[in-house]
Formats: structure tokens, sequence, C-alpha cells
């Protein structure tokens, strides 16, 4: 206490951390700035805030959000003014597209120096303004828990996403009166009316060939159980928009596919040939629509969305339900009273269909590199039921997302917005976040290289992580996509890389190497056993670039 009258004090900086600490934020990735040393000062002092210290700015960024999409609520990173900023952007940009909350706090230029061209300065109004839900500059530092609660309403609310708090160097050392802990504004779960209750039980009712299409906002453990409770209850097949196919067990009856990128052309004619969609938690955006082909003219289409934003932005659906996804299925579950229509036929064809297409067939060994396939098929069978696979953006990938076996209690993070780095720092925070649980990154050889740096944050954290690099020299997505167009063409996507396993050992992680096919039992057992940070280089093939190639010839 430093007032004659009793009441305490404390920097702005030290508010914003008990600000942080009351709203239940476990970790704050960054990488340190001389513009916000005051909280890292605070920071210092805290026991229940972790600072993990990043690489790099983006690296700091993906980890947060990986974060966020564990704890479903938002992640935060720290990072310096004008080129600190400026490197988070690509996490800014992935929180966007994935709908996924973030506060990054942004340390900047004194106030005294705004608007002058001061060294780093940058108006992040404008720099973010297009990407960010909401910027805000801390000018007054006695409304620091007022800030600090509107980001993180904002990141939270309607369709999450981020926020961006610049706070000014010489705002964070002033002293303030103690100031009452910010909270979250409480907004309860909004149900949908009885009317639109009756409407759409009605058009089930008459629906031969429904389909529900989930999305991220029923990826808790309540929302995933509320889908497939209403799956069931409604007799009504489920298929998952893009990297979340861990919503509802693989193997069920009424699973009906991912609809991802290179989805099979059969496999999207079945889904036109649905006579009702009802798209619930998914914004329901070109991947998972397919180009937008999705809904068909014909097609009944209801959206469930939070966000009235959404559901209008590509086609006006018959019913917009601008309500909680997963209140919304309790809700539905409860009223249908009446026996669903006979749907045998439609649900054999959906699952027949779907179950047939990830069914793995051995194939033999490929002439100029391991088969990615393979080792992806070996770790989905060998790791425990409650495993996370984190994965980086690439072709490498569709070999999980066809035949990976997710049965409710696997989980997947990745990338639906395509930003590649998210692999090695996502891996880490999921890391952080769930200690006891096996975590594989499946990560190509380009994002390895844009933000493999943070193996030094894994070592440093002590964590238990395994990175599988896809390592074929290339830049296989674009490559496959330059082919198509320019049949032969690879210019650009060569690349030439270090060797993962040393690259590994040099920063204190184990490093294994898997050079053909014989190699990958013996050398994922290993890998698998041990603890800690540990990397395999596949040396894998460029002529099997994606489970996908196969399935529209």
């Amino acid at each position: 206490m430093d007032r004659q009258d009793g009441m305490s004090r404390q920097t702005a900086a030290e508010a914003l951390v008990a600000g942080l600490e009351s709203l239940g934020v476990l970790r704050v990735y960054c990488v340190p700035g001389e513009s916000y040393l005051p909280v890292l000062d605070a920071l210092s002092r805290s026991q229940r805030i972790a600072t993990v210290t990043c690489r790099h700015e983006g690296g700091a960024g993906f980890m947060a959000v990986a974060e966020a999409k564990m704890r479903a609520s938002a992640g935060v990173a720290m990072v310096s003014r004008g080129p600190g900023a400026a490197n988070a952007t690509v996490a800014l940009h992935l929180a966007e597209q994935d709908a996924v909350p973030l506060v990054l706090f942004v340390g900047d230029v004194a106030r005294a120096q705004r608007h002058k061209g001061a060294f780093q300065e940058v108006d992040y109004a404008q720099m973010f303004g297009r990407i960010a839900k909401h910027v805000e500059t801390l000018i007054d530092p006695a409304r620091m828990s007022e800030v600090i609660r509107r980001a993180f309403d904002v990141a939270e609310g309607g369709t999450p996403g981020p926020v961006v708090v610049v706070l000014p160097e010489d705002v964070l050392a002033q002293k303030i009166d103690a100031q009452d802990p910010p909270i979250r504004t409480y907004c309860p779960p909004t149900s949908p009316s009885r009317e639109a209750i009756a409407w759409l039980l009605a058009r089930l009712a008459a629906s031969r060939n429904p389909l529900i299409v989930a999305g991220s906002r029923l990826g808790s453990e309540a929302g995933r159980a509320s889908l497939l409770r209403a799956a069931e209850t409604l007799n009504i097949p489920v298929a998952l928009s893009f990297k979340h196919q861990d919503l509802m067990p693989n193997g069920h009856r009424l699973y009906g596919g991912h609809l991802g990128f290179g989805a099979a052309n059969d496999y999207v004619r079945l889904v036109e040939s649905a006579d009702l969609i009802l798209a619930v938690g998914t914004r329901f955006g070109d991947v998972s629509s397919q180009s937008f082909r999705l809904p068909a003219a014909r097609q009944v289409f209801v959206h469930v969305y939070p966000d009235p934003a959404v559901t209008v932005r590509a086609r006006s659906p018959q019913m917009a339900l601008h309500c909680d996804p997963t209140a919304f299925l309790d809700t539905l579950s409860a009223s249908a009273k009446q026996a669903p229509a006979e749907r045998a036929a439609w649900i054999d064809r959906v699952s027949g269909f779907v179950q047939a297409q990830r069914q793995w067939v051995a194939r033999p060994p490929a002439e100029d590199g391991v088969d990615f396939g393979a080792v992806t098929k070996y770790l989905d069978a060998h790791l425990p039921s409650d495993a996370i696979f984190v994965l980086d953006s690439g072709n490498f990938s569709t070999w999980l997302h066809r035949y990976g076996e997710f049965d409710g209690a696997r989980r997947v993070i990745g990338a639906v917005g395509g930003a590649m780095g998210l692999g090695v720092p996502g891996g880490i925070a999921v890391a952080l976040c769930e200690p006891d649980r096996t975590v594989v990154t499946l990560v190509g050889d380009g994002g390895a290289l844009m933000t493999g740096a943070e193996l030094a944050t894994a070592v440093a954290q002590n964590i238990s992580l395994l990175v599988v690099v896809s390592n074929n020299g290339s830049y296989g997505t674009i490559r496959q996509h330059m082919n198509r167009r320019y049949p032969g063409l690879a210019h650009a996507t060569e690349l030439t890389n270090p060797d993962f396993a040393d690259f590994a050992q040099s920063f204190g992680a184990a490093g294994f190497t898997i050079g053909t096919e014989a190699e990958i039992s013996p050398v994922l057992d290993e890998a698998l056993r041990l603890r800690g940070p540990r990397v395999v280089d596949v040396r894998s093939s460029l002529t099997r670039l994606s489970a996908a190639a196969d399935l529209n010839t």
C-alpha cells in the first residue's frame, strides 16, 4: 500500500496480469520486447500464469491459437511493436479463418510519440483492421480492467476471432488504484423457438435423405455428445466439416464422411443427393461446401450458427437459426417425439460409400521414397485412443483425413485456414495443455522449416512431443497444383533440406530417420516409447503426395 487512505496501488502492467489471472489464462506465449518490460516484470511474479518464451512471434501466435482450440477459450500472445506485431500476423489471420478466439497484446511506442513516425511505430487499426474483430489502444491506464474484459468478450463472442490490444510502453509503468478483476460477460446459451423447431421437425419428417453437416462450434465435450445424440434420435447421417473429423466416431453407422479438400467426386454427388442439409455449428465455407457447390439449389438448407452475418454470407438458407448449436441439438432431440421417416436405404448408401473409402489398402513400396500414407496408418493403429494429432498444412495430412480412426476420444488440431507453420508450435501448445496424453505433429518439410526452430521452445519447456516430418524435398501441394495446370513443371517447388534428425539433435531433441518402409515399424516404435521432444525424418515419396490423388481418376 502506498496511499494514506489505505487503498492499494499497482502498476497498469500488474493490473493486466491480475486481470489475465482472473480470466483463467494459464499461459502467455511471447517473444519478449523492450516495449512491454513492465508486463514481463509482473508475469515473473505470477503464480498462476506460465510465460512461454518462443523463438518467433509467428510461433508464439500459433501456440496461442492451438491452445485456444484445445481449451475453447481465448489464447494469449504478447509481442513487441512493429516487426514483432508483423511477425504475428499469420496467427491473427489463422484465428480469423478458423474462428478461434485469440488476444494479441502489442507493446507500443509511448503516448507522446504516437503519430510522429517513431521507431517501429505502426497504425495497428489500419494494419489489422480487416483481420481482427477489434483493435484497441489503451490510453488511460485506469481502464485496463475494462479493456481486458472487452478484448476477451469480443474474441470469444459471436464468431470467435482475433482481438489486438495495443499497450503504449509509458502506460504500463503508471500507478493506478487497485481494480476489480475483469469477468467475462455471461451470455447464457440461446435456444431456438418452439415454432422454429416445429417447422424443422415437419421438414425432417418429410425428408427421406437428410444430412447434418457439423462444424467447430460443436467441438466441446457437450457439443460432441449432443451431436451424436441428435443423429441417433433423428436417424440422420452426419458429415463433418474440414479438419473436424474428430467430432463423431468415424466407425458409427451414421458417420457421413469428411467434407475437406480433395473430396471424391462421387462423394460430393452423394451429398448433393440429400434432400435436406442441416448445417450446425459450421460457417459452411468454401471448403466444406465444396467451392459453394453445396447446398444444391433444390435442397432444403437450414443453417444454425450464432452469428447472423455468417448465415447470409454465401447462400440464404430457408431457415437461419442464430442460437447456440449445442442447445439447438439438445432441443431438437428432446422435441422429436415421432419416429423418423424410414431412411435405411439412405443411411446404408452413405455409410457404405464412406466406410469403403476409409479402408486402407496396402500398396507395393514406392520407388522414390517412403509412402507417407503407410507411416500415418501405422501411427493411427499404434497410438492410444486418446492421442492428439496436430497437423500442419499440406497434402501429407490427407492420409490422416481419409484413413484416420477418430472414435470420439482422439483429437485432431489443424489449420482450417491452410496456414503452413502451425504444426511444431501447435504441437508444443497442445502438449503443454495435455501433458499426460500422446501428442503427435505431422508436418511437411516446408512447414518444418517455417517454424521448426520452436523445437528450442519444446526442449526448454521439457515437453513430450513427437514430430513426424514428411521430407520429400518439395512444396508438395503447390507442385501437385502446378502439375495439373502445367504438366511436368516443378519450378520453384524444389527444396534443399537439412537432415531433420540431425536438426532435432542440434536442439537437444531425439532424432530418427525412416528411409525405407521396412523401417517404419521399428523406428516409430522406438520414437513412441520415448518421452520428451523427438523428431522422425521420413524420406517420403513425391509420387504419392496425397491420399486424394486416386479418388477422382
